[in-house]
């Protein structure tokens, strides 16, 4: 395996241009495992960049003196790849000379990142990931990480933090796919104790698993402990914001809320025996039995009350459902809408689908109009006159009611109530 490289320069180069080749022979099994090749290709692309930029700026190649210490740095380069501990790490540094270093770090995996929505709301995948960010992620390198990663807490969606952080959402989308791709964040939904979820048939794992009860009893308590903690400190900053004089010095932000919960957290450790009352105790029968019952097609409200007596409360029902998706054994089931006329559900819905209805083309849908019976067309008619930008979004594009309430600013129960006034009916998918 090789990639050649041409570096071009008239003045410097007899022949106009300098051509080196840095290669790796491989064991045709090598080359057939996927994740290997991907590491060797990776290498390939980052050994070719840089001693072209070597090179460009310090003739590396072209002085036979500075040349020679190539060989070894290959030499260095072919422990690294020959000892598996540096496979298993899939990073490693090697030093050039005094004055330069390579730092390889390599991805076995190069699927398209995950799409990234408006009303998605990422969260950390566990709570050791959470605590030990700092270490996995350098965030004096980056200060887009700096800003969002107070803001990732479960809660917020993706609209909220680029409001909150001030930051433009692509660039928040593109920073949280990041964190997607090396497996420090998920994405859960918007929690409303209005939604409906449904099991996974692993969720009978939990009745085997010893370990899966254990994490789940563990992360509803410490997420229910911390929820409580960030309560209390809002409460005494609610009451300092009262108190204070200062304006510059209020906290009306919620970026400067959120970094001053996080400081006062680590100086609330005498009040954590508060938190014992809020401990998640239950067996392993009820807890499956908890997540079974998602199958009725109850709301979290109506599971609250029905189950009240099993440890379920209002305190620990979210982090119940988190941890039912973070660990694939739940599902939300979006709410939709569909207007309830016979042209929507055959003609138009077909028509829609094969992008045939848009403003660029009203001549064909003026075509479609005259072949319908009258009573038809003008109830048409009148519903074009009405025809909001949400209406476009519901019938065209079919869009969830968490994306349209994000996008629009609306509560669930307001806009229910307008499409429930042009005849809209509502279902679970």
């Amino acid at each position: 395996m090789g990639l050649p490289v041409e570096i071009l320069n008239e003045k410097k180069y007899e022949r106009r241009s300098y051509e080196f080749n840095f290669g790796i022979i491989v064991r045709p099994d090598e080359y057939l495992d996927q994740s290997k090749r991907n590491i060797l290709e990776q290498i390939l692309r980052k050994m070719a960049t840089y001693l072209t930029l070597l090179e460009v700026e310090q003739e590396f190649l072209w002085i036979e003196d500075k040349k020679s210490l190539l060989k070894g740095f290959v030499q260095n380069l072919y422990e690294k790849l020959t000892c598996p501990e540096s496979l298993e790490r899939l990073s490693f540094c090697i030093p050039f000379d005094c004055q330069n270093s390579m730092v390889f770090k390599f991805q076995t995996k190069l699927e398209d990142p995950q799409i990234v929505r408006s009303f998605d709301v990422p969260i950390f995948k566990s709570l050791k990931i959470e605590k030990d960010y700092d270490k996995i992620v350098e965030l004096t390198s980056d200060i887009l990480q700096q800003r969002i990663r107070p803001l990732i807490d479960g809660k917020r969606h993706v609209k909220q933090i680029s409001t909150d952080a001030k930051v433009d959402m692509e660039i928040v989308i593109q920073c949280i796919q990041t964190l997607i791709f090396y497996e420090i964040v998920a994405l859960i939904d918007i929690f409303q104790y209005s939604n409906i979820y449904a099991p996974y048939k692993e969720v009978v794992s939990l009745a085997f698993d010893g370990q899966l009860y254990s994490s789940c009893v563990s992360y509803v308590s410490e997420r229910s402990q911390q929820d409580l903690e960030c309560n209390m400190i809002l409460t005494e900053l609610k009451e300092e914001d009262e108190n204070e004089v200062d304006f510059d010095m209020c906290f009306e932000n919620d970026m400067r809320k959120t970094m001053e919960i996080m400081k006062r957290k680590d100086k609330s450790n005498d009040k954590l025996n508060q938190f014992n009352k809020h401990a998640f105790v239950i067996t392993q029968q009820k807890l499956v039995s908890l997540y079974s019952a998602l199958t009725s097609g109850l709301k979290i409200k109506e599971i609250l009350i029905k189950y009240s007596d099993e440890c379920l409360n209002q305190n620990n029902v979210k982090f119940f459902i988190e941890f039912g998706l973070l660990n694939k054994l739940l599902f939300r089931k979006h709410k939709y809408a569909l207007i309830n006329n016979p042209y929507q559900a055959n003609n138009l819905l077909q028509f829609r689908q094969n992008n045939s209805y848009n403003p660029k083309m009203q001549t064909n849908f003026d075509n479609v109009q005259r072949s319908l019976t009258p009573d038809i067309a003008s109830y048409i008619q009148q519903q074009q006159q009405g025809f909001t930008k949400i209406d476009q979004l519901i019938q065209r594009e079919n869009q969830c009611f968490d994306q349209i309430c994000v996008d629009f600013s609306i509560s669930p129960s307001d806009l229910e109530a307008k499409l429930k006034s042009k005849g809209y009916q509502f279902y679970y998918l």
